[in-house]
């Protein structure tokens, strides 16, 4: 029979407690337990461990979003198998179809609260834009809109991503979309003759805050990278001709690079390897 002791279920047989081998694992003899710390805090051994694939279908989707997981990654079968027979007897498998749906169905729900957010700001919003294609394969380019604002009651400043979509959606449309209307402060574009023309649009549609010469700025980071490009362009003749020595001398000599990093280790700094596919 069941019968209640110290707040735990015990089975009784036959007058006999028959939990004895579970409860000698609470004593500090167990390594198991000395490896927890404090026995008083473990898990009591009535405790129940509840299983629900649906709880385990949401972590899955949000765990793929955070890290920048492939959809398909849960569909592995040797994956699942271990799960199956490792932990969880009970657990079925998440295809990546499921998590899709589960994806576009948590980012309706983050951009609603940001439509949100944005219709009860008290502040102005700066904008930023760039524009990212993807590969030879599918060659599709896909603006990316950023917001940036500062939290009037602690300061501190804000960003979204409030779009990365297909080029064929104008910018106006994320504008209105965001509630951003009459909200806007400044927005940065790279140094491309179509994202100048651009703002000229975007500035006659919506009022801007101050004068359209405050409210266009040039992106300074891309200009840099362009003066950066340009210089290495003069001496790319000279560092062809280090990568190859890199390439010969550090890659074919075995017996070179043992000496490169036991005279790294003797002057104590990192024996770093030489990357030669950058450029």
């Amino acid at each position: 029979m069941v019968e209640g002791k110290d707040s735990m279920q015990v089975w009784v047989v036959d007058g006999k407690d028959d939990i004895s081998t579970l409860k000698s694992h609470e004593s500090k003899t167990c390594p198991v337990v000395k490896g927890q710390g404090n026995s008083d805090k473990t898990t009591p051994v009535g405790a129940i461990f509840m299983h629900n694939n649906d709880d385990i279908r949401e972590s899955f989707c949000k765990f793929m979003i955070q890290v920048g997981m492939l959809i398909n990654h849960f569909d592995n079968p040797w994956l699942t198998r271990i799960l199956q027979k490792k932990m969880q007897p009970q657990y079925r498998q998440v295809s990546h179809t499921t998590l899709r749906g589960d994806g576009i169905m948590y980012w309706g729900i983050a951009k609603r609260g940001i439509q949100l957010g944005f219709f009860n700001i008290k502040t102005v919003v700066s904008l930023i834009c760039d524009v990212w294609s993807s590969t030879k394969n599918c060659p599709k380019n896909y603006p990316d809109v950023t917001t940036h604002w500062i939290d009037l009651s602690t300061w501190v400043m804000n960003k979204r991503v409030i779009a990365f979509v297909l080029i064929a959606h104008p910018h106006t449309s994320v504008i209105a979309a965001y509630n951003l209307r009459d909200k806007i402060f400044a927005i940065s574009f790279d140094n491309a003759s179509n994202n100048a023309a651009a703002a000229k649009r975007i500035f006659a549609k919506y009022k801007p805050i101050f004068d359209t010469s405050f409210i266009y700025t040039r992106c300074v980071c891309h200009i840099i990278n362009l003066a950066v490009e340009d210089g290495l362009r003069i001496i790319y003749s000279m560092i062809e001709k280090l990568k190859s020595v890199l390439i010969r001398v550090f890659g074919k000599h075995i017996a070179t690079m043992e000496k490169y990093r036991r005279f790294a280790l003797s002057i104590n700094i990192n024996a770093y390897s030489p990357h030669c596919d950058v450029d």
